[in-house]
């Protein structure tokens, strides 16, 4: 007993704080975020409440940072309903960026909220498709299969839409070329679900093969600068899910102690939760649990 309370005493005295220092050198999240999936063994929102739900045989594999959801091109997709704060009106900003990977020349949307936004994978000759209620294109045409590329679709809401592949500036859709037309529910009744890893909907049924990480949406337009900075920071996004998964956990304890009371009093105040019973010079552990706490602030990017 007494060899577990001294690991976990070392855990919250040294190793949390080492941790919390190196975070200090990851990219700091640009305002604006909505929603974030960062598909790290759920299609949990670590921002809101816009959770999805594992559709198929969706899975995970590892990712350009920590995991990635993994589609197999064969009916595997995630399905996100189709809230409000996720859809954006003709005037209304936005962006949407995220890692992909394909595994395979089918075509298929890895992105779409159908008539709001999307990214379509189209083969390793075909241009990428970015749309924004309707169709453009990359003006790249050539691609690697089993390869990671960073995607970001950037709509202003005045006059432009413009696609990023790898940090830089790809293709841009200004004045009348931009040409929104977003609706976020048909008929009044059924209103579109964001859905990653394919399409599945009464009329069009598609399934992407591959990979896709880190998907964020923003409410605003973000600028090159920053799709550069997420770009480049790439894998240090291990770094920030380190630092949430020890830091999104309370240890709650039950304690008496033997050691002096300065010590008790800075172990108390480290992990919020210790109390004291009894005489203060004995320590015996009566109660040991984890408790998830909500989702944390984002400390590292992308």
């Amino acid at each position: 007993m007494r060899t577990l309370l001294t690991a976990l005493a070392a855990f919250y005295l040294f190793f949390i704080p080492v941790l919390a220092q190196s975070a200090t050198s990851c990219v700091p999240a640009p305002p604006g975020v909505v929603s974030w999936w960062p598909g790290e063994g759920a299609a949990v929102d670590a921002i809101d409440g816009n959770d999805g739900t594992l559709m198929g045989e969706a899975a995970f594999a590892a990712g350009i940072a920590g995991q990635a959801f993994s589609f197999d091109g064969m009916g595997a997709y995630v399905d996100i309903p189709g809230s409000s704060n996720i859809f954006f009106a003709n005037d209304q900003p936005f962006t949407i960026e995220a890692w992909f990977k394909p595994e395979s020349e089918a075509a298929s949307f890895f992105i779409l909220r159908n008539a709001a936004y999307g990214l379509r994978w189209q083969g390793s000759a075909g241009p990428l498709a970015f749309y924004n209620g309707n169709y453009h294109y990359s003006a790249r045409t050539s691609w690697e299969l089993n390869h990671w590329y960073h995607v970001a679709l950037v709509d202003n809401g005045v006059d432009s839409v413009t696609l990023y592949i790898d940090g830089v500036l790809d293709k841009s859709d200004d004045g009348v070329l931009w040409n929104p037309n977003r609706f976020p529910c048909h008929g009044g009744d059924y209103c579109f679900a964001l859905q990653l890893g394919g399409v599945y909907e009464t009329q069009d049924v598609e399934y992407f093969m591959g990979k896709v990480d880190e998907v964020t949406l923003y409410d605003r337009a973000l600028t090159g600068a920053e799709i550069q900075s997420i770009f480049a920071a790439g894998s240090q996004g291990n770094a920030r899910r380190l630092i949430r998964t020890a830091m999104g956990f309370r240890l709650q304890m039950t304690v008496t102690m033997r050691t002096p009371q300065s010590t008790l009093a800075l172990l108390r105040r480290v992990t919020g939760t210790m109390t004291t019973a009894m005489a203060p010079w004995m320590m015996v552990v009566t109660g040991l649990a984890m408790h998830p706490y909500p989702p944390a602030p984002i400390c590292c990017w992308p």
